[in-house]
């Protein structure tokens, strides 16, 4: 087929908008009302890192303000606000109404479509708590689902069929009409099928072809246009998706990804940058991505919950994702809807749900609850104190304790007597030590001291310590190590101030290295 311009997916469907970057911020004591008018006297890019604010712009009491404009297209249809929070205690209004109150940084999924206007929209928060003003520390975005027409898609490819299946639905009259599917690889298209429409459909879409297998490294993703049109040829609605031949499996005590053993070597991403980065967050996000790649890092943990923009960079990178749900709130069960839209994200690799109350009856729940809506990925909870129903077994140490640890627990999964009295008794609940020193696992490595450029022995002995770590590997399939970037609370080991001159990893021969 000639090769032709194929628009390429800026996000997976649903359609987003990312409301980072500017906000307005001031300590005046108003009402929500006023909020909407009033003079905000201070500026500020968001997200960024606890403790950027200077010690005169802080206050107890804060209010932000976010504006932004919805076409009427948008407006019409379903809007849900993604809040991923800030610090302290807030309350969050869209266009002088209260949407909800909340504490800390974990996800706010919420449908404000009958709030949303076409034209100017107004976003503010105010937060009572003295601390606030060490950051807005999460991202803040919209999205946009079509009240008529398309209002559900979902692919799915399945390597042994050679298909790709799309489930949907289609809201409103759909006699006469038809769906036409194109799907392209690289910018050139494959195929082009037309189906009869229907309200609620399952289409079966035949690569015909021996699909490229998305891996490590290989972000081989095949983008796929779907055409409502009349019975005329008129073109009712687009939409545009993407999906990657993957699959994922959990045996023999390793993660496997197309029948290849995965070790997670992971960055952690925190979600907000320092202040001194004066450049938008997903700009940011995507050179440190590229930078641990050529690292010879292959994961990115997210700490708080990511948007698509997030995933589909790391989609597109071959990069896998292992990704914390903080405050889990069983109640609202706002996050399975979240893991019900992105599991299909060829970079997914782990769920790792962090839990307001932590007990063994809401683990169980939480840990079902999830594999019932993905069984395909892994699901990581607990911690080096309590453990009751995993996946991955997580546990931290610091450098020096690592092979003893590793030795203890692993060396053919012999414990002494003392050991496994202390294994059992602090790790309790739904998973015996038996069954815990059989999963894979992994490691939240301990603050380590990241070297300064030119500090040759810190260097040296960052380098030992992994060195230990890699020949201990058998035991593990992954680990955690520091933030992407610096930040007041810690050194990242992908940071600007010091360009990248740091510890690198050999990617072929997975030994640390400096160069």
């Amino acid at each position: 087929m000639q090769r032709q311009d194929y628009p390429r997916p800026e996000f997976v469907r649903p359609r987003i908008m990312l409301l980072d970057g500017e906000w307005e911020r001031t300590n005046k004591p108003i009402s929500a009302e006023e909020a909407a008018n009033a003079e905000f006297e201070y500026r500020f890019r968001a997200p960024f890192s606890p403790g950027s604010v200077p010690r005169e712009e802080m206050a107890a009491a804060v209010w932000l303000r976010r504006r932004f404009v919805l076409q009427p297209f948008d407006a019409s249809g379903t809007v849900i606000l993604n809040f991923n929070g800030i610090s302290g205690a807030y309350s969050v209004f869209l266009n002088g109404s209260l949407l909800f109150s909340s504490e800390g940084a974990h996800s706010n999924h919420i449908d404000v479509s009958s709030l949303a206007l076409a034209g100017e929209n107004v976003l503010t928060v105010c937060s009572s708590a003295k601390d606030f003003s060490k950051g807005l520390t999460g991202s803040v975005w919209l999205e946009f689902a079509a009240k008529s027409f398309y209002s559900f898609l979902r692919p799915a490819a399945v390597y042994s069929d050679r298909s790709i299946y799309l489930r949907g639905m289609i809201s409103g009259e759909t006699e006469g009409l038809k769906t036409v599917v194109e799907v392209a690889f690289d910018g050139k298209l494959l195929l082009s099928e037309t189906y009869r429409a229907a309200p609620d459909f399952t289409l079966h879409v035949p690569v015909k072809r021996l699909p490229d297998m998305w891996s490590e490294g290989r972000g081989k993703i095949y983008d796929v246009r779907v055409t409502l049109k009349s019975s005329d040829g008129a073109v009712l609605d687009r939409v545009y998706t993407y999906t990657a031949f993957k699959e994922s499996v959990l045996m023999d005590g390793g993660v496997y990804v197309n029948g290849r053993k995965v070790f997670f070597k992971a960055l952690s991403d925190p979600l907000y940058y320092p202040a001194s980065i004066d450049a938008p967050r997903s700009k940011t996000f995507a050179e440190g991505v590229a930078k641990a790649q050529a690292a010879g890092f292959n994961t990115v943990f997210f700490t708080e919950y990511p948007s698509p923009a997030e995933l589909y960079v790391l989609d597109k990178f071959g990069m896998y994702a292992i990704i914390a749900m903080p405050d889990f709130d069983v109640a609202e069960q706002s996050y399975y809807g979240l893991i019900m839209r992105d599991f299909g994200h060829p970079c997914i690799a782990v769920w790792k749900p962090e839990f307001k109350e932590y007990d063994a009856k809401t683990v169980e729940r939480v840990y079902n609850g999830i594999k019932g809506k993905d069984p395909f990925h892994c699901v990581m909870t607990g911690d080096s104190k309590e453990l009751y129903l995993t996946d991955l077994y997580t546990f931290s140490a610091a450098a020096e304790d690592i092979p003893l640890y590793l030795s203890m627990r692993f060396n053919g999964g012999i414990l002494s007597e003392k050991e496994e009295w202390k294994f059992n008794k602090t790790h309790p609940g739904l998973s015996g030590a038996d069954r815990l020193r059989k999963l894979p696992a992994v490691l939240f490595c301990e603050p380590f001291d990241i070297p300064d450029e030119g500090d040759r022995s810190g260097e040296r002995r960052f380098r030992e310590s992994f060195a230990e770590l890699e020949r201990n590997s058998e035991g593990l399939s992954g680990y955690v190590l520091a933030p992407m970037y610096d930040s007041p609370s810690g050194k990242g080991i992908l940071n600007f101030s010091r360009g990248f001159k740091a510890l690198l990893f050999d990617a072929k021969a997975e030994k640390p290295a400096v160069r």
